[in-house]
C-alpha cells in the first residue's frame, strides 16, 4: 500500500486498518465496551465498522481542508 501511495500522489487511502488495531495487536473483542469487531478473521461486524466512522468523518475533513477534495 505504502508504494502505491508513493506512486499516485493524487489518490488518498484511508487507513482503517489502523483505525482499528492501533499498535502491534488486534482486538476481536473489546471486553469493557462489550463489543465484538469481526465475525470471522478478516471481517467486520456492523458494530466494529460503526467503531470507524470518526476517524474517517476526520480523514475527509482533512482532505477538505488541505483542498484536496471539494466539499
Amino acid at each position: 500500500i505504502e508504494i502505491f501511495k508513493n506512486k499516485n500522489d493524487k489518490i488518498y487511502l484511508f487507513d482503517s486498518y489502523e483505525g482499528i488495531c492501533p499498535g502491534e495487536k488486534c482486538k476481536i473483542y473489546d471486553k469493557d465496551k462489550d463489543l465484538l469487531f469481526y465475525r470471522d478473521a478478516s471481517h467486520l461486524i456492523v458494530e466494529g465498522s460503526k467503531t470507524l466512522t470518526l476517524k474517517f468523518h476526520n480523514f475527509i475533513k482533512s482532505l477538505q481542508k488541505n483542498k484536496l477534495i471539494l466539499k
